[in-house]
């Protein structure tokens, strides 16, 4: 009997933490691949022995495409995760389901867990959202 608690603590546990989306993907990816741009043009451009005012221009606007870039891919980051988190959450639910004639608990106690993760993972993702500004 502790053994299935104990999975069945293990699945929530996976699940809520698969959910619990703190960090903007995206604006961090772009960031990153922003400065990576901006820098690697910098050097280019004095290695090329070029003038002060084309390598920063050239460097902004090596930053802007590798940050516009950068966001792009940091949204399908994004998107990866929140599927696999929506795949985690249904895993631990049937987890859940299956074991709970074994522990004794009844569907709508495993309906409550649902909803109440469910809730959780809107109020972590609106905190973050504010945070990125979306």
């Amino acid at each position: 009997m502790h053994k299935s608690t104990s999975k069945q603590t293990i699945a929530l546990a996976q699940a809520h933490g698969a959910s619990a989306h703190k960090v903007p993907i995206a604006a961090l990816v772009a960031g990153a691949l922003g400065a990576s741009g901006f820098s690697l043009a910098i050097v280019a451009g004095l290695l090329s022995e070029n003038d002060a005012s084309s390598i920063f221009f050239r460097a902004t606007v090596a930053l802007v495409a590798c940050a516009l870039a950068g966001y792009a891919v940091g949204l399908i980051f994004e998107w990866l995760v929140r599927m696999e988190s929506a795949r985690l959450e249904k895993a631990a639910t049937e987890i859940i389901q299956a074991e709970s004639p074994k522990i004794g608990l009844a569907e709508s106690e495993v309906e409550s867990e649902n909803v109440q993760a469910s809730s959780q993972r809107r109020e972590s993702v609106g905190v973050s959202s504010r945070k990125s500004g979306r």
